[in-house]
C-alpha cells in the first residue's frame, strides 16, 4: 500500500522507482486515483514546498488531469524529473511576476497589453487615431502608492462600480481596471483567492496654484457638497464641501474634531480631484449669491460649537448659496439637523 502521509518530493532520490523515500516500485509510477487529489487538497500528506509545487503543476486552468479520476497516475518522482518540473514552474512564476510588475506600471495599456499577456487580449484590428484616449490617459498616469493605505475605502467603492478592463490569463489570474474620475484602481485575483488591489493611479495633473493663499476678498462662484466613506468606526461617512472662487482657487471645509471644537480649511488641495472622484456629490450650486471668502470663514467660525459635525458642513454650504432659513440637509430625511440659522450672520444683506 502507498502511505501518502510519508509522501515527500524533497526526499526523492535517483534510485529507480523510489517514491516518498518509503516505497519501491518496478515502473516508477503508481495508480492512486482520487486519493492523490484529496490528500493534495488537504495538504496533509505533503510538505508545504511539495504541495505548492504539485498545485502549480496541476493548476486546473492549465491541466485537466483531475478529470482522469481513479485512472490518474502521478508523475515519475526521480530526482532529475522533479528538478525539471521545479525549473519549469520557477520559469512560470517569473513570467507571472513580470506580468504583475507590468500591470502595476503606468506603461500598461488595456488595448495593447504587450507580449507578456495572451495575444488574444490585443485586438486584431482597430480604428487608427492620431492620439487615442487610452494613450493620452496612460501618459498622464501617476502612481499613488500612498492611496494603498486606504484600501478598505477603495474596496467599498469597487463594490458599487464595474471594471473598464476585465481579463483572465491561462493560469486563472484575473486582471481588472476600475476608473473613478481621475483615479484608476488596478486589481488582481487568483482563481481561488480574493480580489486584491495591486496599484492605484491618478490621472490628474496638479494645476499651478493661482496665489500663495486665498484672499478674503475673492468671491465664491460655486459650491459642492460631497459624501465619502469614512475610516472611522464612529461614522460610516464623512461630509465635506468644496468652494470655487472667481480667481480660480478652491477651498474645502470639513470638521475633523470629534468634539466639533475646530474646523479644517484646505486651500488648493493638490489631490482634491482624486478625492472628489471617490466621493459622491450630494448637491451643487453654480450661481451662489456672491459672498466673499472672508464672510464665509467668519460665518463658519460662528458655527463652531453650535452645530453637529454634519450640521457644520451643511450650514456652511447653505450660507454660501444664500439659504437664509437654516442648514437644510442634502439627504432625504425626516429629521433636520440642529444648527444655527444663517440669519445669525448678516442675512439681511440678501433681503435687499
Amino acid at each position: 500500500d502507498l502511505n501518502l502521509d510519508k509522501f515527500n518530493l524533497s526526499a526523492a532520490s535517483e534510485q529507480c522507482g523510489h517514491w516518498g523515500s518509503s516505497v519501491l516500485l518496478d515502473n516508477e509510477q503508481l495508480v492512486v486515483g482520487g486519493a492523490f487529489w484529496s490528500k493534495l487538497d488537504e495538504a496533509s500528506a505533503f510538505g508545504a514546498e511539495d504541495a505548492a509545487l504539485l498545485k502549480d503543476i496541476f493548476n486546473p486552468h492549465l491541466s485537466d488531469r483531475r478529470q482522469e479520476g481513479a485512472l490518474f497516475m502521478p508523475p515519475p518522482t526521480s530526482l532529475s524529473h522533479m528538478q525539471r518540473l521545479r525549473n519549469l514552474v520557477k520559469g512560470e512564476q517569473m513570467v507571472r511576476q513580470q506580468r504583475q510588475d507590468h500591470f502595476c506600471s503606468a506603461d500598461f495599456k488595456g488595448d495593447e497589453p504587450g507580449p507578456l499577456f495572451p495575444s488574444s487580449w490585443t485586438a486584431s484590428f482597430g480604428i487608427h487615431r492620431d492620439g487615442s484616449d487610452e494613450k493620452v490617459r496612460s501618459s498622464a498616469l501617476c502612481a499613488r502608492p500612498d492611496y494603498m493605505a486606504e484600501a478598505s475605502v477603495l474596496q467599498e467603492v469597487l463594490k458599487s462600480s464595474g471594471p473598464v478592463f476585465d481579463k483572465r490569463t491561462e493560469d486563472g489570474m484575473t486582471y481588472r481596471v476600475y476608473r473613478f474620475g481621475s483615479v484608476e484602481v488596478r486589481t488582481t485575483q487568483e482563481c481561488t483567492g480574493d480580489e486584491v488591489i495591486a496599484m492605484v493611479f491618478s490621472a490628474f495633473k496638479n494645476k499651478s496654484v493661482v496665489c500663495d493663499s486665498i484672499k478674503n476678498s475673492e468671491k465664491i462662484v460655486k459650491a459642492t457638497e460631497y459624501v465619502e466613506i469614512s475610516l472611522e468606526r464612529s461614522s460610516p461617512c464623512t461630509l465635506y464641501v468644496v468652494f470655487e472662487t472667481d480667481a480660480g482657487n478652491t477651498l474645502s471645509a470639513e470638521n475633523f474634531s470629534p468634539k466639533w471644537a475646530e474646523n479644517q480649511w484646505t486651500e488648493n488641495q493638490s489631490d482634491l480631484q482624486d478625492r472628489n472622484s471617490l466621493a459622491k456629490v450630494i448637491r451643487t450650486c453654480d450661481d451662489p449669491v456672491g459672498i466673499t471668502v472672508g464672510e464665509l470663514k467668519a460665518f463658519a467660525a460662528e458655527c463652531i460649537g453650535h452645530t453637529s459635525r454634519t450640521g457644520y458642513v451643511q450650514s456652511v454650504y447653505c450660507f454660501a448659496i444664500g439659504d437664509t432659513r437654516s442648514a437644510i440637509s442634502g439627504f432625504r430625511s425626516l429629521r433636520q439637523p440642529r444648527t444655527m440659522s444663517a440669519d445669525h450672520y448678516g442675512a439681511k444683506r440678501y433681503a435687499s
